[in-house]
């Protein structure tokens, strides 16, 4: 399946507000400091995940307007994250002394295959080159980017990157998810090169260490220019996505409206599927929520769509955004009727994707993200280490959970409480809850209400 260029990736959004955290953080690093930066982590993973990652750096590590933000132009999908926090906590400790300088990286090329199969294999991706500062054009004092050229299927780049282990994974689904069609070698799908992520066994995905972070909550979204009018809502079926999803629906005409039965297009018009490519985490939830890949024996997987794959959740959303009847999956908090302004949201079975009707039990479209730990010897080192059980625990606790709307905390993890009505806090004019429920990082296991 060809790799979509069509649309360039959407960039790591500057988030603001301040959380609890490093709340008197200095003045924004200049690039000789990032160069030399004392403490450094390397993530990869998944590009749905990317924004709450992000969060969690520039919130809470370290403070949102003193916070240097660095993209990749061009079709690639890389972000760094750099500060000096001055304030420290019990975890970070001396680390934080008014001087060192924090760099985060992240590496969303391909999604939930980067954050799951270097883990095992200990293969080094690509993450963007901040120390050749020539190579860095600056914005401002705190929106830098670096132009990237090359391709995530073969890892192989030709500008902008440096290549490096892995230290944290992140991906949408727990690593044993990534099987037969969900795997990102299989033979049907994205020509990835198996020496480029490494090679994982069943067994070693199903038995590496991970780290639940936070529930993310996805729905589908459908491009309702020419067959469906425009329409500004839509509501299908469970069901009727499956059947979309595997190709059994080809024509919105052929798809029923859930009030009455009759078509949800009166004229008819093509349905075109926009995947993401096998190894997203994305297209993972979506094959296992609603078609059991993986779950039950004999199920189908997604059809493979006609359009190419694209490698990040801003790339197929718009792709899907021009072309109408065009239908994809993604997290919630993508939803944007400027970005995107042919796209609607999709309720399922009458339900609206929100994170409170997911935190309820009343829509079903969620799982829980998780973290990897590079455990090679000589990846991870004092500091690296404290960086990540830092991000880990800021993510996980309601108080500090990313502040997005596709986010809710995970109950009866560091300290949340899954009651009814679920607790919430809000941040920033976005409100997060704890779940109710549980799938105890088992993406074929029903929610178990935990209250």
């Amino acid at each position: 399946m060809a790799y979509n260029r069509q649309v360039a990736a959407a960039v790591a959004a500057a988030l603001a507000g301040t959380l609890s955290g490093f709340a008197n953080a200095t003045a924004a690093p200049t690039v000789a400091q990032v160069a030399t930066a004392a403490v450094k982590l390397y993530v990869a993973g998944s590009s749905a995940a990317q924004p709450a990652v992000a969060n969690a750096i520039e919130n809470d590590l370290c403070k949102a307007d003193s916070t240097v933000v660095i993209t990749s132009t061009g079709d690639k999908n890389f972000a760094a994250y750099a500060c000096i926090p001055s304030t420290a906590n019990s975890t970070l400790g001396t680390l934080v002394n008014s001087s060192n300088v924090f760099v985060v990286y992240y590496h969303f090329d391909g999604g939930s295959v980067g954050g799951v199969f270097p883990i095992v294999s200990n293969a080094s991706l690509a993450q963007l080159d901040l120390g050749t500062t020539a190579n860095i054009v600056q914005t401002s004092s705190t929106a830098w980017s670096v132009p990237v050229a090359g391709c995530a299927l073969t890892n192989v780049y030709t500008a902008g990157v440096i290549s490096t282990p892995v230290q944290l994974g992140i991906s949408d689904v727990e690593p044993a998810v990534f099987v037969g069609a969900n795997s990102p070698y299989n033979a049907s799908g994205q020509a990835y090169s198996m020496s480029a992520y490494g090679a994982a066994t069943p067994a070693q995905l199903s038995g590496l260490g991970k780290t639940g972070l936070f529930d993310q909550v996805f729905g589908i979204f459908v491009n309702t220019k020419g067959a469906l009018g425009g329409a500004t809502g839509l509501n299908l079926s469970t069901e009727d996505v499956a059947n979309i999803l595997q190709g059994n629906y080809t024509d919105w005409g052929s798809v029923p409206n859930t009030t009455d039965g009759s078509p949800v297009s009166s004229t008819g018009g093509a349905i075109t599927i926009l995947n993401r490519e096998q190894g997203s985490g994305s297209r993972a939830s979506a094959d296992t929520y609603f078609l059991r890949d993986n779950c039950v024996a004999g199920a189908n997987s997604i059809a493979e769509g006609t359009t190419g794959d694209s490698l990040s959740t801003g790339n197929v959303l718009a792709t899907a955004n021009v072309i109408p009847g065009g239908v994809t999956y993604a997290s919630i908090n993508n939803y944007n009727p400027t970005t995107y302004p042919n796209l609607v949201l999709v309720s399922l079975d009458g339900v609206a994707p929100t994170n409170l009707n997911a935190a309820t039990g009343l829509y079903g479209f969620w799982f829980e993200a998780t973290s990897q730990e590079n455990t090679h010897t000589g990846v991870n080192n004092a500091a690296s280490n404290k960086v990540i059980t830092f991000l880990n625990g800021d993510m996980q606790a309601q108080a500090t959970a990313p502040a997005l709307a596709d986010i809710d905390a995970i109950p009866n993890v560091n300290g949340n409480s899954g009651a009814t009505p679920p607790n919430s806090t809000t941040t920033s004019g976005v409100t997060v809850y704890t779940n109710i429920f549980t799938r105890g990082l088992s993406s074929c296991s029903e929610p178990q209400e935990t209250n």
